[in-house]
C-alpha cells in the first residue's frame, strides 16, 4: 500500500476513530486501527468488539492496500508532524510515514487479524443532525454516569414509521 494524504485530514480521522481503541486490552489488536485504502476511497476503521466507528478522509491512492497500525502511538506521532503532505507506505511488516525530511518506521500486526467491521442489523433511518443533537441534549442528563450500571449508561431509541422516541433514566 502506498498513499499520500494531508497531516490535517488524517489527524482529523484519527480523533474520530481514537475513542474506541483500546489501550489495555487482552487482544492487542484491538489498540490498533484499519487502514484500508482501495476503489478509490481511504478509510479509518477501529472497534472494541462492542462499538466500531469508521471514518473516511480523501487523499491519493498510489497503491491499494490494507494495513493495522497502533492507534494511540500514530495518532501522538500525526500531531506533531507539520501541516504537510504526508507518504504513508508498507513493507514487509512495518509502515513508513514521510514527511518533509522525517521519516517513521512503525511495525504493524497483520491486517487479517483484525475483526470485521460489525454488521448494521435492523431498520437504517436519516435524521438531520441538528435534531439528533437535541434529542440527546434532552435525554442526557437521565443517563447513568455509574459505568457500573452498564445497562443504564445509553438511551432507548424507539423507531415507529416516521417518529423517532429517545428516552434515558438512571435508575
Amino acid at each position: 500500500m502506498r498513499i499520500k494524504i494531508t497531516q490535517s485530514e488524517l489527524f482529523k480521522s484519527l480523533q474520530i476513530i481514537q475513542g474506541v481503541i483500546s489501550i489495555r486490552t487482552t487482544l492487542p489488536i484491538l489498540s490498533y486501527f484499519l487502514l484500508t485504502a482501495e476503489n478509490g476511497k481511504i478509510s479509518l476503521f477501529s472497534t472494541d468488539l462492542e462499538v466500531g466507528v469508521k471514518s473516511g478522509v480523501s487523499g491519493e491512492i498510489i497503491e491499494e492496500g490494507t494495513i493495522s497500525l497502533p492507534g494511540k502511538r500514530v495518532l501522538e506521532l500525526i500531531k506533531e508532524f507539520p501541516r504537510e503532505e504526508l507518504e504513508i507506505s508498507t513493507e514487509k511488516n512495518s509502515t513508513i510515514i514521510k514527511c518533509s525530511r522525517t521519516r517513521v518506521r512503525i511495525n504493524t500486526l497483520p491486517p487479517d487479524d483484525f475483526p470485521d467491521f460489525p454488521e448494521i442489523v435492523g431498520q437504517k433511518v436519516n435524521i438531520k443532525g441538528g435534531l439528533l443533537k437535541s434529542m440527546i441534549q434532552k435525554t442526557i442528563l437521565a443517563v447513568s454516569k455509574e459505568e457500573s450500571r452498564y445497562t443504564l449508561t445509553g438511551v432507548f431509541l424507539l423507531i415507529k414509521g416516521d417518529s423517532i422516541e429517545m428516552g434515558g433514566t438512571n435508575g
